[in-house]
């Protein structure tokens, strides 16, 4: 399953560290706000992701009955939808870049201007993608609650018990890639 969103996230989290590094003349303290940033970030992304692969795996676990109930309620996109929007997944970043376009006249010189845009670029990546991660989930419990339904008339789990697995296991090579990226991160400033 190709799950190629969350990768691009984690790239931009990726980029926008490396960035931050290279970022020569920048003050300490808003250094250590922008890291902190990306910190929570690398957090917030990974709950989520937790979140899914908990409950699929929960899914999994149930008789077969069970499962196809279960999968057939993934389909609940506004209930999705209003929880990533209560847990508002980068609101931490959304201030930071609203701070960093304000402070940037205050480094003038000290801060070269490429690396300011290329580093408010990526934050501005991961910021728009968060929106399309949790779209990206109701899409894709949608269609195994789609799947789910016909399959309760046809009394069919095992296809939906195969699509559940390769969905949460596509997630968790997800996570591992992003954990691996927080941790050079962490490592490298």
């Amino acid at each position: 399953m190709d799950i190629k969103l969350f990768s691009d996230v984690i790239d931009a989290l990726a980029k926008a560290g490396d960035i931050l590094k290279a970022v020569v003349g920048y003050p300490k303290g808003q250094r250590d706000k922008i890291q902190e940033t990306l910190n929570e970030t690398y957090r917030l992304l990974d709950t989520t992701l937790s979140m899914v692969i908990i409950r699929l795996g929960d899914i999994r676990l149930k008789d077969e009955d069970e499962l196809l109930k279960e999968a057939a309620c993934l389909g609940n996109y506004e209930a999705w939808m209003n929880a990533e929007r209560e847990f508002r997944l980068c609101a931490s970043l959304r201030k930071a870049i609203r701070e960093m376009e304000t402070v940037i006249g205050d480094f003038s010189g000290r801060v070269s201007t490429k690396d300011w845009e290329s580093l408010l670029g990526q934050m501005r990546a991961i910021l728009k993608s968060e929106y399309e991660v949790a779209q990206f989930i109701a899409e894709q419990f949608s269609t195994l609650a789609n799947d789910a339904s016909r399959a309760e008339r046809t009394g069919d789990a095992k296809a939906i018990d195969d699509a559940l697995r390769e969905f949460r296991e596509s997630l968790i090579a997800e996570r591992e890639t992003l954990i691996k990226q927080e941790l050079k991160l962490r490592e490298a400033i």
